[in-house]
């Protein structure tokens, strides 16, 4: 919360003004409280990208490296700092899952707190810095981000606090520019596009050199953003290169591509988005214009540089095509900012109006907005739900291979989040994006499927010889699976190619094995040694 501390004497302090200050520091106190309620109240829902970061922070912990599998120097993620977090379980005894959930929680109040910091900071006004994080702690899909264990609300909370100290060294130039430089790097070392977003205020501060020239305190600032940045993205891109041998993640070379496919499906991403937040979004848009047109002090400077980032960072959402998730994860950075943009316009109103219908007024469209956002989510909870639902049947079908086959048993399958992780068994990922050689396979028809689900290898897949093979839509049902079952719903490339080979037919045996409600079905390799595969 942005907060201004003036030196007020004795003499002129005003027993009212404590009283409101305590009646807003519990007002923000509530919205933290309902911010950590809404994440709770979507269950144990933790997403498989989840279980493949904890298995590369178990391997870190158990001195295999950053892997997927040991020995296989392959980046299948894009959140390292998560990673590293993520490690502490496993080093100091502690259950991973509640530790996951843990800093899942932590992260959505620390992404709340930068939303107010920065919207008071802005506005000038405390009423400011509730009414957003009031706003932001009603999104469905970005509380839900932070219940399912992934990164999407630390690198949030990152950057909203990158951007916070970036404005605050903007107005007062003899400060220096470490602190927004830690805070961008940061963010750069959680999610790749922490990169662009450096680069995006690097160009910011270009841009402020040639309008207004260079000061000693001004470049001096610079140089200690910028040197700490670029230390920080120099030294990170170094040990991907000489550790994973490229300058991106493999996750890059699985999901991106698809040229007019992907923007047509990045434009229907944006598109949901929208009508999930339509309200969100106007008084966001509003807020922007109102500061830019009516302001002529710093706050008209920093609305329109949020503004020109809201604008890029959602070109960059629809030309990589958005995601299969409904909880709009790449929409989470630029919905925080929404809700900057819309606390900010909503205190303008209130400071200016003296009559008591118009401040009512204003409450009551806050509230409607945060509603609209609040009841338009039903899709993400039933996403958590349907996770919910499922992870204790994969949780107990990958210890089950953990302790039925031995150690260095190869498995191949599509979800390689929570069976390998239970199961602990090497494993092809089938999808490729923790395996080098599937993610870099051309696929013609790149952006017309699922985010992240396109790319496979079948031939690729059966030359590895797996033990195990798991289908995505047929590895659990009510009564054993048969054939039949396992044909009419294969699902990517890796499946298709297999069930077309008759090597596969020969060589694997269906297997049916019931665990607890439900029937657990893969396929076995029967042979000690498989056939060459054409």
């Amino acid at each position: 919360m942005y907060i201004e501390f003036h030196s007020v004497s004795p003499a002129v302090w005003k027993p009212e003004q404590m009283k409101t200050k305590q009646i807003e520091y519990l007002v923000f106190a509530a919205v933290l409280f309902l911010g950590i309620l809404h994440v709770l109240s979507f269950g144990l829902c933790l997403q498989d990208d989840s279980y493949i970061g904890l298995r590369y922070s178990r391997n870190i912990a158990e001195g295999h490296g950053p892997v997927f599998n040991p020995g296989e120097h392959v980046e299948g993620y894009t959140n390292f700092l998560w990673i590293i977090l993520s490690t502490v379980p496993f080093a100091a005894g502690i259950d991973p899952i509640l530790f996951t959930r843990i800093i899942g929680v932590l992260s959505a109040l620390f992404a709340a707190f930068s939303v107010s910091r920065l919207a008071g900071q802005i506005s000038r006004s405390r009423k400011a810095s509730a009414a957003a994080a009031f706003l932001f702690v009603s999104l469905p899909f970005a509380m839900a981000e932070a219940a399912m264990g992934l990164e999407t609300l630390l690198f949030t909370a990152l950057v909203l606090s990158g951007f916070a100290r970036y404005f605050l060294e903007y107005a007062e130039p003899d400060r220096s520019g470490l602190g927004s430089g830690i805070f961008l790097a940061l963010a750069a070392l959680t999610r790749p596009e922490g990169l662009a977003v450096g680069f995006f205020l690097l160009i910011i501060d270009l841009m402020r050199l040639k309008l207004h020239g260079r000061t000693m305190e001004i470049s001096r600032q610079m140089k200690s953003r910028w040197i700490v940045f670029g230390l920080s993205a120099i030294a990170h891109t170094s040990f991907r290169w000489f550790y994973y041998g490229d300058i991106v993640p493999n996750t890059f070379h699985a999901k991106v591509g698809g040229g007019i496919s992907a923007l047509s499906r990045g434009f229907s991403y944006l598109r949901k988005f929208t009508f999930d937040s339509l309200l969100l979004v106007i008084s966001g848009v509003t807020g922007a214009a109102v500061l830019i047109r009516t302001c002529r002090d710093n706050r008209r400077f920093y609305a329109a540089v949020i503004s020109l980032f809201l604008i890029s960072y959602l070109v960059y959402v629809v030309y990589v095509g958005g995601d299969f998730k409904p909880t709009h994860r790449f929409f989470v950075l630029p919905s925080a900012l929404f809700a900057v943009l819309a606390g900010s316009v909503f205190s303008f109103f209130v400071s200016r109006c003296k009559k008591r219908s118009v401040i009512l007024l204003s409450f009551l469209i806050l509230f409607v907005v945060a509603a609209q956002s609040f009841l338009l989510g039903e899709r993400v909870r039933e996403f958590a739900r349907w996770r919910e639902s499922v992870l204790p049947v994969h949780i107990a079908a990958g210890r089950w291979l953990g302790d039925e086959f031995p150690a260095g048993t190869l498995i191949a399958t599509g979800n390689a989040g929570v069976v390998p992780f239970e199961s602990n068994l090497p494993c092809i990922d089938m999808h490729g994006l923790c395996d080098r050689v599937i993610a870099s396979r051309p696929v013609g028809e790149m952006g017309l499927g699922l985010p992240g689900h396109e790319k496979g290898d079948g031939l690729y897949v059966l030359s590895r010889h797996p033990d195990v093979i798991l289908f995505m839509q047929s590895r659990f049902t009510d009564e054993p699976a048969t054939e039949e079952d396992f044909g009419s719903s294969l699902f990517g490339i890796s499946e298709y190619e297999m069930w077309n080979n008759p090597v596969f037919h020969s060589n694997y045996s269906l297997e049916s094995v019931e665990l607890e409600d439900s029937y657990f079905n893969f396929y076995l390799n029967s042979m000690q040694t498989g056939e060459s595969v054409e």
